[in-house]
């Protein structure tokens, strides 16, 4: 191998990684040309000039393809729980962005690490009900990490609740998404009587029966009554034979998962670590 080639083979290499053209260029003393025109001709994407210019480290194929039971929770969890903003000049740019309680901020960190980041989570005390609260938060700016939500239909099921992004996730993983849904909008509860209960909460009806109907469909429990407390839908299980039932299914050798809320429940029904 020449030189030459060599200098090609690790300067691709290291622009692949994350380095600019420019650093490249700079660093094995060539012209920022010569790089470019090797980056084409091996068929590599260039970066735009805010990727190329990003501080913080993320896996923007992450949602590309959901095809890992961590994919199918984190897009469960961020459907109940996060949001997407359009910023920047003319709003092309893309944030995703998710506010815990500060109590629940090693959840975030599972999120961030799952996504590969090192963007930083950021503490903000808001206020509800004219009660200050302490909240963490985790902002993401990355067009290619939250594309394939868009496509997908992240808008239609936050807007309409149209759930066709719940129904085009296989099958076999759709138990780690309904799993993040209710870890983000539902809520597991354990009574002074030691009597279990289970509800998941969302703004449209047809999440709240379409979540009801796969845990139905899954294991065979009778269909309860949909509620309508003010503007929202929920639906409520409880007692010790439907419940762990429930319990079970979603969380039995499960993969991620937020630990407070399946706390509530007997110890016996936590999935072992």
């Amino acid at each position: 191998m020449t030189i030459a080639i060599e200098v090609k083979k690790h300067a691709i290499c290291d622009y692949i990684s994350g380095s600019s053209s420019s650093i490249v260029a700079k660093k094995y003393s060539i012209d920022k040309r010569t790089v470019l025109r090797w980056l084409v001709k091996a068929n590599i994407d260039r970066r735009s000039n805010s990727e190329s210019t990003r501080r913080f480290k993320v896996n923007e194929m992450f949602f590309k393809e959901i095809n890992t039971e961590e994919k199918a929770y984190w897009l469960g969890f961020l459907l109940a729980d996060g949001n997407i903003a359009k910023t920047g000049r003319r709003c092309k740019a893309r944030q995703l962005r998710c506010a815990l309680q500060i109590r629940d901020k090693k959840h975030l960190e599972k999120l961030r690490k799952a996504l590969s980041s090192n963007h930083p989570i950021k503490t903000k005390t808001v206020f509800i009900k004219n009660k200050p609260h302490l909240c963490c938060w985790l902002v993401i700016t990355s067009k290619l990490l939250i594309e394939p939500l868009e496509v997908t239909g992240w808008y239609k099921f936050k807007k309409r609740g149209d759930t066709s992004i719940l129904e085009n996730i296989p099958c076999r993983l759709k138990r780690h998404l309904v799993r993040g849904l209710i870890d983000g909008d539902g809520c597991i509860h354990k009574s002074k009587k030691r009597k279990l209960s289970i509800m998941f909460i969302d703004l449209h009806r047809s999440v709240v029966c379409w979540v009801q109907n796969w845990i139905i469909n899954s294991i065979g429990l009778n269909k309860t009554k949909i509620y309508h407390p003010s503007k929202a839908y929920c639906f409520f299980y409880s007692g010790n034979i439907q419940v762990p039932k429930i319990i079970k299914l979603l969380y039995s050798d499960a993969g991620p998962y937020l630990q407070r809320k399946l706390n509530q429940a007997s110890p016996i029904y936590l999935p072992q670590k």
